[in-house]
């Protein structure tokens, strides 16, 4: 398969060269591949299924604040389906890149208090 040029500067830094005889060398750039894969969790949450919101992010939140949820419960609620959608698309990629895409969002304490 042909990569169009395009494409690989999206996710690749390129050096380019000087000489005729020496390519210009490519090397993949983690902050581009994780733009990437942010703007696609952000594209996967308002097509989650039902079923898939009810079993991984309505159910984990219940069993976690119980029957009186905080004021903040809009906000977890929101980064529930973003964790969802992450996990999702975190399950086709190498654990480097699982770890970056997880790590570009803060988890607050869901009773406003972090915990030690």
């Amino acid at each position: 398969m042909i990569v169009p040029p395009e494409m690989i500067q999206r996710v690749c830094q390129c050096t380019k060269s000087d000489n005729a005889l020496i390519p210009d060398t490519y090397s993949l750039s983690p902050a581009r591949v994780i733009d990437i894969l942010c703007k696609k969790v952000d594209a996967l949450i308002p097509v989650l299924g039902p079923s898939v919101v009810a079993e991984y992010v309505d159910k984990p939140i219940a069993l976690v604040l119980g029957q009186q949820p905080p004021s903040n419960f809009p906000e977890i609620h929101s980064l529930a389906l973003k964790r969802c959608s992450m996990d999702i698309i975190s399950a086709n990629l190498d654990d480097e890149f699982a770890s970056l895409l997880h790590a570009t969002t803060e988890y607050p304490s869901p009773f406003g208090m972090d915990l030690i």
